[in-house]
């Protein structure tokens, strides 16, 4: 991807960017160096630039709710891989997170949220995603 033509020709990574890698991550599998795949990002981003994280996480997820996804994705024969915490903070290795941290997504920044107690609810029956803000 980074060596493609079309993305050189549109974004310029000797300036500072923002690589939203939303819902893309748990969907690299173990074998496929989902780890190797942030740092070629790091490597190539110019300082001053973010890398925006959201991604499925086993920590305190709910059982029924992680079978139930695993059983749709493993029917649509896509890769699904939720990582545990350590795992995620490994893909942030050479990056430093912004406050809050990795964090479930619902307290990323729960002053902004407008609807809190639908918040509040949906956090209460699960935990993950989780997210967060790394610049570069």
């Amino acid at each position: 991807m980074l060596g493609h033509d079309a993305l050189r020709g549109c974004l310029d990574f000797g300036r500072p960017i923002a690589v939203l890698l939303l819902s893309v991550l748990h969907f690299i599998s173990g074998d496929e160096d989902a780890p190797g795949i942030v740092a070629r990002f790091r490597e190539r981003m110019a300082p001053g630039s973010y890398l925006v994280v959201s991604i499925g996480t086993s920590d305190g997820a709910d059982p029924e709710m992680l079978a139930e996804a695993t059983a749709t994705y493993a029917e649509a024969r896509m890769p699904f891989t939720l990582r545990s915490r350590a795992q995620i903070l490994d893909l942030f290795d050479g990056f430093d997170l912004v406050e809050p941290g990795l964090v479930s997504l619902p307290e990323w920044r729960p002053d902004y949220n407008t609807r809190p107690d639908a918040a509040q609810r949906s956090h209460r029956r699960r935990r993950g995603p989780a997210g967060g803000l790394i610049p570069r």
